[in-house]
């Protein structure tokens, strides 16, 4: 590869003319970053002739490349070339400091490659670490392109400078993974200059193919910083700590894009659907009209369907179900869901009506029926660290509503603050199969504070058994003890609760005894009504 793109080295057959150029000389001299502890002397020496330029800062010189014309170079032209690197060099330097190192501009007498305008090398100590200094080399093929072409080119070429004195080994060089060498540059070039007639074949190839891992994007990675950008994190303040790291994962985690704001639309703005919400498009320098299409996710009528993508990747998909209703059984990563109405990452145990009718349970009092989704809602997944998966169940309207009549639900009493009372919450009660289900809590008394004399809250335990459908009235019994300053209170419950599948109440008597007295009363009036309510979040072991 080094000798297509440079010329023979000592020791590797030069390659046929039919082989043509390698159309980046950049990997070319990174992959023999990669294998210089296995370079012979000579070998060394000779890449460092290729790829180190003489001391004047705009020579015109013949490096010995391959096969094309000699073209002697126009001294306004080198002039002109090495006044633009010096000031993009200056205005890329604004924005994260400068190297320390010389640049050196050459434009050479031949081409090394039909496609390359120009490339950037570090000079190389016989150790393997760089000297700090750059050389950029502009071919004779330069002449024929246009002035953006041209200056991005130069942008790019300079901001590998930078990288290269940031990295200082080429064994770190080496390393560095192409979205962080070839994307970065790529997204400076543009944003220092302007986007060039290369850039829409970058957003190309990133929009058709979302699945890439970031770790085998090079150019395209121009889409990566130019997300990055628009979602909070500045590339300038991140590329130094990028390249301070080894490796994807670390690099991505020092560019800050191991965040919510970054993954929560990674995956969704490259729809480009801004109808779907501010997080349905993306933009950055260049950017084409080209889309992700998303890919059909089929749901059936009662089964699940998952959805998945690798790490540091992204997918979109549209949902194809007749399913009554869909129900997110399970959601890692980052996921969004939209149907141009509905907006939302919170899917893990979502559901949404897919029937037409809707999706009401006329056996359950207290049902809420899930809202309604269009037809052909784009899921999108953008893989962090972990990658992203999605599980959908679809599931029939009677399926539906029998899970609902068994859905956790709870009830709560909370009591006001008055004079020797403390506010509370006096009753907590839980079923975790329903309203006419197995209900578990406390009755909880005390909260006293009167003339120097504190009583704390203290938790009776009661559990009971509905059972059947309707209203239904069972016996309950509950007993504990409540301590005080004074003396210790032994209670005594006996209860009749009523539910009819909405609300709940509790009537009854209790008595407390010490060993000094005794008292009986009957249970307030205020523990009649109360709401049956879903049960919070984790309140009940899943599945």
């Amino acid at each position: 590869m080094f000798t297509m793109a440079f010329g023979p080295i000592d020791g590797f057959p030069e390659p046929p003319a039919e082989a043509g150029a390698s159309g980046d000389v950049s990997v070319a001299f990174r992959a023999v970053a990669g294998v210089w502890d296995q370079l012979t002397p000579e070998q060394i020496d000779a890449v460092m002739n290729a790829t180190t330029g003489v001391d004047d800062n705009s020579t015109a010189t013949d490096l010995g490349f391959r096969r094309a014309p000699t073209v002697k170079p126009d001294p306004a032209f080198v002039e002109a070339i090495t006044a633009a690197a010096d000031g993009l060099r200056a205005r890329i330097a604004t924005h994260i400091g400068n190297f320390k190192g010389a640049l050196n501009v050459i434009v050479t007498a031949q081409d090394n490659a039909k496609k390359d305008l120009g490339t950037a090398t570090p000079t190389i100590n016989a150790d393997g670490s760089l000297s700090g200094r750059c050389t950029l080399r502009i071919f004779p093929n330069s002449y024929s392109t246009t002035v953006d072409r041209l200056l991005n080119t130069i942008a790019h070429e300079v901001f590998h400078c930078f990288q290269f004195a940031a990295m200082g080994t080429l064994s770190r060089l080496a390393s560095a993974p192409s979205w962080v060498i070839e994307g970065g540059a790529e997204w400076v070039g543009a944003m220092v200059t302007a986007p060039d007639d290369t850039t829409p074949g970058r957003w190309r190839t990133y929009f058709s193919t979302p699945k890439t891992p970031l770790r085998f994007r090079a150019y395209d990675a121009l889409a990566f910083w130019s997300h990055l950008d628009e979602s909070g994190s500045d590339p300038w303040s991140v590329f130094r700590a990028v390249w301070a790291t080894n490796g994807t994962p670390a690099g991505f985690a020092a560019a800050g894009a191991d965040t919510p704001a970054f993954l929560d639309s990674w995956a969704s703005g490259a729809t480009r659907d801004p109808a779907r919400g501010a997080g349905w498009d993306t933009s950055g320098p260049g950017i084409t009209s080209d889309a992700v299409g998303p890919t059909g996710l089929t749901v059936p009528d009662d089964g699940a369907a998952p959805a998945t993508i690798a790490p540091y990747a992204i997918n979109d998909f549209v949902i194809l179900s007749t399913a009554d209703v869909l129900v997110f059984t399970s959601a890692t990563g980052h996921a969004r869901l939209s149907d141009a109405r509905i907006d939302t990452i919170d899917l893990a145990g979502a559901r949404f009506c897919n029937r037409a009718g809707g999706c009401a349970c006329p056996n359950v009092a207290d049902d809420i029926p899930p809202p309604p989704i269009a037809a052909g809602p784009v899921l999108a997944l953008s893989g962090g660290p972990e990658g992203s998966s999605v599980a959908i169940t679809g599931m029939p309207l009677q399926k539906h509503c029998d899970e609902q009549e068994k859905r956790p639900v709870q009830v709560t009493l909370d009591r006001p603050a008055s004079e020797g009372v403390l506010a509370g919450q006096v009753v907590e009660l839980t079923s975790c199969n329903g309203a006419h289900g197995d209900w578990s809590g406390v009755l909880r008394l005390g909260g006293l504070s009167f003339e120097g004399l504190d009583v704390a809250f203290q938790d009776i335990p009661l559990a009971f058994t509905v059972g059947g459908a309707g209203t239904v009235t069972v016996a309950a019994a509950a007993a504990g003890t409540v301590q005080t300053p004074v003396f210790a209170l032994e209670v005594t419950y006996n209860l009749s609760i009523t539910v009819d599948g909405n609300t709940m109440t509790i009537a009854g008597s209790g008595s407390g005894s010490t060993d000094m007295f005794s008292i009986d009363q009957a249970f307030p009036n205020g523990l009649a009504g109360l709401p049956i309510v879903p049960a919070p979040p984790g309140l009940c072991p899943e599945g």
